[in-house]
């Protein structure tokens, strides 16, 4: 068996390419143009996608389902509404991606994204629509033990609920998102 500094070394290598290549986007990052393309989300539903190298499916599986009702609960808590359609099919979506590697007993090399995906058209040729990442919070990547991965996300699930607060005040929001665009 590889031991874990050699694993380690492959894991960031890994993380590395997959951040640098999911890491292109409009409005990516969490400044005030990309907090403002949050504005007028009335409903948001929540996709996870894991990517759990050594871990076993059925245990991968749980803990998704897990982690997505716990999100969902975490943001209805703050006043978000959040639907149950969490699907990529189905924007706008909180797009949760976590890539980890077991490492050793109860430790994985990890990151962590946190991404709100939406339709959006481009303003010279309507007919032109593409599902994108539009704010983002994340880049997180690390030594975790499997009780920390909660808390991880808990953050970043955290910075998106005070960015789409600052622009959709309580109470504020009343559309249910349909036919919601966004034109860049």
């Amino acid at each position: 068996m590889k031991s874990c500094k050699h694993s380690w070394s492959i894991a960031v290598f890994t993380v590395f390419i997959l951040f640098t290549w999911s890491s292109y986007g409009f409005g990516y990052g969490d400044d005030e143009k990309a907090r403002n393309t949050l504005r007028g989300i009335g409903t948001i539903g929540i996709v996870v996608d894991w990517d759990g190298t050594g871990i076993e499916e059925e245990a991968l599986k749980a803990s998704k389902e897990k982690l997505q009702k716990d999100i969902s609960l975490r943001l209805k808590q703050k006043g978000i509404k959040v639907h149950s359609k969490g699907t990529i099919d189905n924007p706008p979506f909180l797009y949760i991606e976590i890539h980890s590697y077991r490492c050793g007993n109860n430790v994985h090399a990890a990151y962590f994204g946190v991404k709100v995906m939406q339709e959006i058209v481009l303003k010279e040729k309507q007919a032109v629509s593409s599902t994108s990442p539009t704010w983002s919070s994340g880049g997180v990547v690390g030594i975790v033990r499997d009780e920390a991965f909660e808390d991880v996300i808990g953050n970043l699930v955290d910075e998106f609920a005070s960015a789409y607060l600052t622009v959709n005040p309580e109470g504020e929001v009343k559309e249910e998102n349909s036919d919601r665009k966004k034109t860049i």
